[in-house]
């Protein structure tokens, strides 16, 4: 085992490596894609002391979140801009990642060999970077304490090694295996209650200490439905063909066009082996397992993980749960090759380091590309931009329902309509319908729809189809070349009343005074009727932006409809 100053020296590299790559990844300029714009949403929310699953409503826990918020806030303090503050922070998670394994793999093989390849091995995951670079991913930060835990358990840390697998159970909540894992490795000890013991008392108090927070806010009751009892609803869940999900997991995901199959491929050979020499050889197999509690724990954990990945899973980032464990699984048996060859006669071994380089080299032949695609041109800058917008028709409109985009109501420092920004979601969607107790659902706010609606990523057409009768589509190239379809609230009308044409599920009847529901709908201007009530000149902007009066700003105040969320 190298010195203590060899291993704090090679892990800085390592560390130092990671973070270049993570620089590459332009994090001063990349655009917030897909689940990252929730994520940022709630990071900020937390900053402006609003707490998860109030903010915002969302099945995975937050921990990730509220760690992203505080960094936010803290650069509030010395003035450093939000995204930058998460993204720090996410860089370093990423980076620390892979130290992490680096210093795994070296106690796990006890040579400096096996832990460089698990640490080349970490730097080959191109998408692990671009999510750690874009910031405020779950499971990026669930992989960085993954690797804690395991490190922590090796060095005989059991209490920290506790902690460190909750705080991963509490970025994403199938990582509660990698806690099961270590359990049931600790049985195995001579020491085993107290062992237990130890590890119990370090998950309890980080448990603790997350669930505190959100009784200080007041959202315990909310915090423990959305994150327990929403991801217990299997719903439609349907087992995936093995054949499928071996492949998700050798290709290192779905859509991928490079080459990573070396490295899934040396991990289940790896996971294999393991079987083949417990049944060659029990005793000794029992043996190792009595007197490397670190090793077995790996083990245990790879298995657990490997095991839910292959019934569960849906996009790349599913891979983060394995990807330490892939990395230090080949650094252990690619270095013992490598070992092993030395021994070999002198023309074997030319063969055998040849044939291993050119295993990395064949996994590394196909340039990579990410599968989180950016639209051409678009950066956080040009969100930021956007965000101005948003702002502005909020001061003409009224408040704004951000669904699928509430990052640009984050740059504005405002609270979402309601807390619901992702309709795509079955869980959030029947959560929705359960509170509002019908269907479809209204986002009424102190008796009030929204002024602006701004919906991202589909999923409103069953959630509220009442969306054209209630709200005109404002055709803005703006907000197309982001992917977002921007609502304006249609003109006060001198009654809502029944419309024979609406489907009677969502009919909503608002009658004057002395009127009754077979008064017929009245008459605007020009003999239309009142769905179709002229829109104001506001909406007859033309594509290239949505001109704003002049003195909206000052006006503010005295537009807003009461009760109505307004940017500080």
């Amino acid at each position: 085992m190298p010195t203590r100053t060899t291993r704090i020296a090679f892990a800085l590299l390592f560390f130092a490596a990671a973070m270049y790559l993570g620089w590459l990844q332009k994090p001063l300029t990349k655009a917030f894609t897909i689940d990252n714009q929730i994520y940022y949403f709630l990071a900020e929310r937390v900053a402006s002391n609003e707490p998860p699953h109030i903010s915002l409503a969302d099945h995975k826990h937050q921990l990730s979140s509220i760690l992203s918020g505080a960094a936010i806030a803290l650069g509030r303090l010395v003035g450093v801009d939000d995204v930058v503050s998460v993204r720090a922070l996410s860089m370093t998670v990423a980076a620390g990642t892979v130290a992490s394994v680096w210093l795994l793999a070296l106690r796990l093989s006890g040579t400096l060999l096996g832990a460089h390849l698990a640490g080349l091995v970490m730097l080959t995951y191109t998408d692990f970077f671009h999510q750690g670079t874009m910031g405020v991913r779950p499971k990026v930060f669930m992989a960085f304490f993954l690797a804690l835990a395991l490190l922590a358990f090796t060095a005989d840390k059991r209490t920290r090694s506790g902690a460190y697998a909750a705080f991963s159970f509490l970025c994403w909540q199938p990582a509660l295996l990698v806690l099961g894992g270590l359990g049931l490795t600790t049985l195995l000890e001579r020491d085993r209650w107290k062992n237990a013991a130890r590890l119990t008392v370090g998950a309890a108090v980080a448990v603790l200490a997350y669930e505190a927070y959100f009784v200080w806010h007041g959202a315990l009751a909310e915090q423990l439905y959305q994150s327990y009892a929403m991801p217990a609803d299997a719903g439609a869940y349907k087992l995936p063909e093995f054949t499928k999900s071996l492949r998700f997991i050798i290709r290192m995901g779905l859509w991928r066009e490079d080459s990573h199959f070396v490295f899934p491929v040396t991990f289940l050979v790896g996971l294999a082996s393991c079987w083949i020499h417990a049944c060659v050889r029990p005793r000794a197999t029992w043996e190792f397992m009595r007197s490397h509690p670190g090793g077995v724990g790996a083990i245990a954990v790879s298995h657990l993980a490997l095991a839910f990945t292959m019934i569960n899973h849906q996009a790349y980032p599913d891979m983060f749960f394995l990807q330490p464990l892939i990395a230090a699984v080949c650094g252990v048996v690619l270095g013992g090759i490598a070992h092993l060859a030395v021994k070999l006669p002198r023309q074997v071994l030319p063969w055998a380091l040849g044939t291993l380089c050119a295993l990395f080299i064949l996994n590394s032949a196909v340039a990579r590309t990410t599968i989180f695609g950016q639209r051409a041109g678009l950066t956080v800058q040009d969100q930021k931009d956007l965000a101005k917008q948003v702002e502005l028709l909020a001061d003409q409109y009224g408040p704004v329902w951000a669904i699928g985009c509430p990052h640009l109501l984050a740059f504005n420092h405002t609270a979402n309509h309601t807390p619901y920004g992702l309709l795509i979601d079955r869980k959030l969607t029947d959560y929705i319908l359960r509170k509002a107790g019908e269907e479809p659902y209204m986002p009424l706010k102190d008796g009030r729809l929204p002024g602006v609606i701004l919906v991202a990523r589909g999923g409103e057409r069953k959630i509220v189809p009442w969306l054209p009768y209630e709200y005109f589509h404002m055709p803005d190239t703006a907000f197309a070349k982001q992917g977002i379809r921007l609502w304006l609230r249609r003109p006060a009308r001198p009654a809502r009343l029944e419309n024979p044409m609406r489907p009677a599920a969502w009919r909503r009847v608002t009658l004057p005074p002395g009127a009754d529901a077979s008064t017929k709908p009245p008459a605007v201007a020009g003999g239309a009727s009142t769905r179709s009530a002229p829109i104001p000149p506001a909406a007859k902007a033309a594509p290239s932006g949505i001109p704003i009066p002049p003195g909206a700003k000052a006006a503010r105040a005295a537009k807003a409809p009461p009760g109505a969320a307004t940017s500080p």
